[in-house]
């Protein structure tokens, strides 16, 4: 084998009959070597490297005159005259391109594990924050019970939680008052196209006494027997719906307006054969568990609390002498409605305390 030197141009033989092997690896130890050294070169056999029918004059013509001293701008610019992009590109593509997308896939992996071990530390961290806050807070309420049941024996025992009234929101947007009544409306133009819904979920006395259908205990809550029905029960429920639900929250709102509802229809299931559809009975719960909540805390709300359990108390009794003047409301229904919201309120609505917090001598510790 003879060394020879690859470049632009395919089965070229180097005229200068030597490669890098024969200088010694060292530049300028030899003139015709540090020429060659232009190029890229390497040995290799003869039979894969150039045919030996290919004399190479006019090449070796276009290598010399084009020779420029080796390196700096001067080499890039004999190279460019040369043409020789297979030289550099396949050469950078052969060597470089498959080690690049493997370093890169390593790479990728190193930053995966080391993100997947912040998110470990993170959360760790997170965890041992949680538990220590709640360790702080058990020792607050504690702390909080110990001075205040000194001055108030019937202080409720911990846990504690501070209670604020919801701001009150546009209706329809994002209070679950505004999406009863969206939710009521819409049931009622699915009840205009489709009347067989009204038959299908109204309240029927004899199948939820006899145990059958027992969903009709909870669907006559959605539907109305009218525009003027849905009219008057929707002002309502805006009315009540929003003081209740900043007073409870949402959970609390949703479980009272449910439950009150099945209340009232197993009430009218007892005491009234006909059938009734309505969200009055759930509407009357919820009258009655604010009710139920102001006067829990009348000591707190004082006369703004009276003035809003003599507005309740006038609505209550106006709707009763309607209910009995006129035979299609069910006041049976509303009767079951407020007994079930009034349950409601003193089983998971807020009973409110104001406590002495805590500070300097007053923080007295369990002993």
């Amino acid at each position: 084998a003879s060394p020879v030197v690859r470049w632009g141009f395919p089965n070229w033989k180097s005229p200068f009959g030597c490669g890098r092997k024969s200088c010694g690896g060292i530049a300028g130890a030899d003139s015709e070597c540090d020429r060659s050294d232009v190029l890229d070169e390497f040995y290799c056999e003869e039979d894969d490297c150039f045919d030996s029918g290919y004399d190479g004059s006019d090449d070796e013509a276009i290598l010399w005159n084009s020779y420029l001293p080796r390196g700096g701008t001067a080499a890039g610019v004999a190279l460019s005259r040369l043409n020789l992009s297979g030289l550099r590109n396949g050469w950078l593509e052969r060597r470089t391109g498959p080690n690049r997308n493997r370093r890169k896939g390593r790479l990728s992996t190193k930053v995966s594990e080391k993100v997947q071990q912040l998110e470990i530390i993170q959360q760790k961290k997170m965890r041992q924050f949680r538990k220590a806050f709640r360790g702080k807070q058990r020792q607050f309420q504690s702390s909080l019970y110990n001075l205040n049941s000194r001055l108030n024996p019937s202080f409720p025992k911990p846990p504690y939680s501070l209670w604020r009234m919801d701001d009150e929101q546009a209706i329809g947007k994002t209070t679950l008052t505004g999406k009863i009544f969206l939710l009521n409306i819409a049931m009622f133009g699915l009840q205009a196209m489709y009347p067989r819904i009204t038959a299908l979920g109204a309240k029927r006395s004899d199948l939820i006494m006899e145990g059958r259908q027992l969903y009709r205990l909870l669907t006559p809550v959605f539907l109305h027997g009218g525009i003027g029905h849905l009219m008057a029960n929707s002002y309502s429920l805006k009315s009540m719906g929003i003081n209740v639900e900043r007073a409870f929250g949402q959970p609390r709102l949703l479980a009272t307006y449910l439950v009150s509802g099945i209340m009232g229809n197993i009430v009218s299931a007892i005491q009234s054969p006909n059938p009734a559809v309505g969200a009055s009975g759930a509407i009357f719960g919820l009258v009655g568990a604010y009710y139920t909540f102001l006067s829990r805390n009348g000591d707190l709300f004082g006369y703004s609390g009276q003035m809003q359990k003599s507005a309740l108390i006038e609505t209550i009794g106006i709707n009763l002498v309607m209910g009995m003047t006129n035979p299609i409301i069910d006041n049976w229904g509303h009767a079951g409605g407020f007994i079930g919201g009034v349950g409601m309120a003193y089983l998971i609505g807020p009973k409110l305390y104001v406590a002495r917090v805590p500070l300097g001598d007053d923080n007295l510790m369990a002993r």
